[in-house]
């Protein structure tokens, strides 16, 4: 099972992903005519999306102040989100200490939220590396551009 620290991880992980994912997205609707009209609209998403990613992050780093020891161990954490020292267990014993009887809601907020930007990553496109999914690949012209 995955500790609600490493679940915090794994959404800070996946939010760039997704907003990089909409940024190329915006650069190859302006290369496509009939999509035009979508441009503004998915620039819109992708800064929605970044502001919600920052909101997430002031969040985390707050909640993680009293359990981190330094700022060090913090700036790892964000810097390699999902990464291994987002599993350790002391984390997770002072993060449920921490939440207490929120605990449990703060899981279920979590799995929703990692589970919307895998959502969104996969419609955009990408695998879990932020990278073009074959699928997607396959679907464009040898040249790599798609014309209308």
């Amino acid at each position: 099972m995955v500790t609600g620290v490493e679940i915090a991880g794994l959404a800070l992980a996946t939010f760039p992903i997704a907003v990089d994912g909409l940024r190329r997205m915006v650069e190859g609707v302006e290369t496509i005519k009939y999509w035009r009209r979508y441009r503004v609209k998915l620039e819109e998403y992708a800064c929605d999306l970044e502001a919600g990613r920052v909101y997430y992050l002031d969040t985390l780093e707050e909640l993680l102040m009293g359990i981190v020891d330094s700022d060090n161990e913090l700036a790892v954490l964000i810097g390699e989100p999902g990464g291994i020292a987002w599993r350790r267990p002391e984390y997770e014993r002072s993060l449920r200490r921490r939440l207490d009887r929120s605990y449990d809601t703060y899981l279920q907020i979590l799995d929703r939220l990692r589970n919307a930007l895998i959502g969104i990553r996969g419609k955009l496109g990408f695998d879990e590396f932020g990278k073009v999914s074959d699928i997607c690949s396959s679907m464009l012209p040898s040249s790599g551009t798609v014309t209308i």
